[in-house]
């Protein structure tokens, strides 16, 4: 198999697991993290001293996103600079909630299908497929990775 294959593979492995966690907030801009599967807790903690956890499957994402239901869209990467507060109340709706599929495009834009008809969609807009120019990258829990660059698909075996 090849890498987009592989890839294919371990974005079918999220159906069935649960979101946990859609980090965002003051700070970030406009990146956002989501885990899905089940919580480990991490060696190091973060920097408040609070333990920090991930899951079977994380994204960090850069490029542009939205979330949104069969009629609208609910928030996205634009809204967060007027309405962070209303994203970081919204986004808790998201929580437990199982992936029911997923869709893939030949220019790795991901819509990631959840139950109760909410979708969260990437759109890859960089062009550029130089090392280091990320759209998103997928981690799994043994700290391997993929990493949407440009258009590119880089796959990394350890940490980042």
């Amino acid at each position: 198999m090849n890498n987009i294959d592989n890839f294919k593979k371990v974005l079918g492995s999220l159906v069935g697991m649960p979101l946990f966690k859609f980090g965002v907030g003051p700070g970030t801009g406009t990146i956002i993290t989501l885990d899905f599967g089940k919580q480990y807790v991490r060696h190091r903690r973060a920097p408040s001293g609070k333990e920090m956890v991930y899951g079977d499957i994380d994204f960090m994402v850069y490029c542009p996103w939205r979330v949104e239901n069969k009629t609208k869209i609910l928030y996205g990467s634009g809204d967060l600079c007027d309405n962070c507060e209303l994203i970081l109340e919204s986004r808790k709706e998201l929580y437990g909630r199982k992936v029911i599929g997923y869709e893939l495009n030949i220019f790795f834009d991901l819509a990631i299908q959840l139950e109760g008809d909410l979708i969260i969609k990437l759109f890859c807009d960089l062009a550029n497929g130089e090392e280091y120019v990320r759209n998103y990258f997928l981690i799994l829990a043994d700290k391997s990775s993929y990493v949407v660059e440009g258009t590119k698909l880089r796959y990394k075996d350890g940490p980042l």
